[in-house]
């Protein structure tokens, strides 16, 4: 289970540090962790500030709403920056060869995989938006299962795909969404104009490859008269990548 990459670890805490100090030592070469904590949970942090100094791994608290789902994305995608971080590579760009994107994906892939995400700690909430966090950024995502007879520990690494939403979402995707968001529903494509300014064929265009990735569901007819709606998933995207 050695890895000599040097590694950042974020790790959701509850009131169990022992499955963040378990995977701690399985990789004694973690330069650092980011301790995901609410305002309670914080108080179980001591035993693994305790380990990593032993171990020389620095230790970093961030203080989270644990019902806050896209407050706590957030958080994580602004460490994973920290931490070196950059968005995979999009494969819809049309300007660049395919062998050209696929070797450029399979590099940032290789870049990125130095940030391990513990989600066995915390509520469920913290461990979904920590677990979707790792989906989103290509993260490794691991969950320390512990045997309730003799106590033993087993990591399981959590399966995780590299996509690449945020480079997919453009500034111009973007303003479509967040009129959505705003509006939650619109009767046409005109609204959307309105506000936006944006040609009509463009914005139909973009609704189905927001409708394609789950980000807004339409009903109506021809496209002058779709109604559109944006999703709980569109929503959530947005609050991440679209507020400011």
């Amino acid at each position: 289970m050695m890895n000599t990459q040097q590694i950042f670890q974020i790790a959701t805490l509850g009131e169990q540090p022992e499955p963040i100090i378990y995977l701690l030592k399985a990789y004694p070469n973690t330069k650092k962790i980011f301790l995901i904590c609410s305002d309670k949970s914080v108080d179980y942090s001591e035993p693994i500030e305790k380990t990593c100094d032993i171990l020389d791994i620095d230790v970093d608290k961030r203080i989270i709403q644990p019902q806050k789902i896209s407050n706590i994305i957030k958080e994580i995608i602004i460490i994973a920056k920290e931490c070196g971080y950059s968005p995979p590579v999009f494969y819809g760009i049309r300007s660049k060869k395919p062998h050209k994107i696929i070797k450029e994906a399979k590099a940032k892939k290789r870049e990125n995989a130095n940030i391990f995400i513990n989600i066995t700690g915390g509520t469920k909430v913290m461990s979904s938006a920590a677990l979707y966090s790792a989906y989103l950024i290509g993260a490794k995502a691991f969950y320390v299962w512990k045997n309730d007879d003799n106590g033993d520990m087993e990591i399981i690494n959590l399966p995780t795909l590299n996509l690449s939403i945020e480079n997919f979402l453009s500034p111009v995707r973007l303003k479509i969404l967040g009129v959505l968001y705003e509006k939650q529903k619109v009767k046409s494509s005109e609204e959307i104009r309105k506000d936006t300014e944006i040609q009509k064929s463009t914005i139909s265009h973009i609704i189905r490859e927001l409708e394609k990735i789950n980000l807004v569901k339409t009903t109506g007819g021809r496209s002058k008269y779709l109604q559109t709606e944006i999703t709980e998933e569109g929503r959530l995207i947005y609050e991440i990548y679209g507020k400011r």
